[in-house]
């Protein structure tokens, strides 16, 4: 996909919730659903904004009907919880790189306080990076340095879409990602081509260790099922939906309760809240879960280290 130079568009067309509108419409323009507000809702003291994404129509690998279904109603579940929202579907990387961009740009000129990204589709672990798959991803072995950079230029990078957001002037940075996490396409029989980027801790104290909490759907190098107890969404997402309806009080909450919920399947969604200070409470509603939280270990915790630069053009 090319952007073309001839004419920037920058345009944020504003949306009442009741209006089940796609966020990024035929014209390309990005597209805010507004959060509600409500005595439920626990907004009084934070601005939310949620990036929802759902890669369904892949080119070669299977398509995953479900994840359409999962970004739709995730968007209006957020919305109802008081996030505004910006919802991508079916997008090659450029599209969404350039999505990325305009919400993060978006999300520091309103001064939000609160980062959500969802993300429901095809991804793959590698260097202890999770990556999620664009549309256009092909699932080929990797066996030279050569495929291998093809591979990771295809990919985007979740730290580096967390850092989009600038962790040092918000509160906290959420994520759900409904994806695999496994790597077992990739063959290193010599070790020639193991992938040694230099790496920072994004989550160092001094960066916002203790601002970001992500949620998985399964474990590190693991598969995260596509099959439906609904015929609609996903298994994980299924659980993330209901508990958030029923009005779920803070991330924690959720996570311990979907993890309840999980146990007689076999897949076990893990969290890495182990440096997460910040309570995010979605409801005033109580509804506590006392099991205790399956943790991610920190070998995940890596990001290599990137330029970002800011991007200004929507047109596509």
């Amino acid at each position: 996909m090319k952007v073309l130079f001839g004419s920037l568009l920058i345009s944020f067309v504003y949306y009442n919730t009741f209006a089940q509108t796609p966020s990024v419409s035929d014209s390309n323009k990005l597209i805010v659903s507004k959060g509600k507000k409500s005595d439920e809702v626990y907004s009084n003291v934070e601005k939310r904004f949620a990036l929802v994404i759902g890669e369904s129509d892949y080119s070669t690998e299977p398509k995953l009907p479900v994840s359409l279904n999962d970004a739709d109603d995730m968007e209006l579940t957020l919305v109802d919880a008081g996030f505004d929202v910006v919802k991508i579907v079916n997008k090659t990387k450029a599209e969404i790189d350039m999505a990325i961009s305009l919400s993060a740009q978006y999300y520091e000129t309103n001064k939000y306080d609160v980062a959500l990204i969802y993300f429901s589709g095809h991804g793959a672990q590698y260097a202890n990076i999770q990556m999620l798959a664009p549309i256009e991803f092909q699932n080929a072995s990797v066996t030279g340095k050569d495929e291998l950079t093809n591979y990771l230029q295809g990919c985007i990078r979740l730290p580096e879409l967390v850092k989009k957001f600038n962790i040092s002037q918000t509160k906290c940075i959420l994520g759900i990602i409904d994806a695999c996490r496994d790597s077992s396409y990739v063959v290193d029989e010599n070790k020639s081509m193991q992938y040694q980027p230099e790496v920072n801790a994004l989550f160092r104290a001094n960066e916002g260790q203790s601002k970001l909490g992500i949620f998985y759907s399964t474990s590190f190098g693991k598969l995260s099922t596509a099959k439906s107890i609904d015929g609609k969404h996903s298994l994980f997402t299924t659980f993330i939906i209901n508990n958030l309806k029923s009005k779920v009080t803070t991330f924690d909450a959720l996570i311990r309760q979907v993890q309840s919920d999980m146990k007689p399947f076999v897949q076990t969604p893990v969290a890495n809240p182990s440096y997460f200070e910040y309570q995010f409470q979605f409801f005033n509603n109580p509804k506590i879960a006392s099991s205790p939280i399956i943790v991610e270990p920190a070998k995940s915790l890596l990001v290599t280290k990137t330029t970002i630069v800011p991007m200004i053009i929507i047109s596509l």
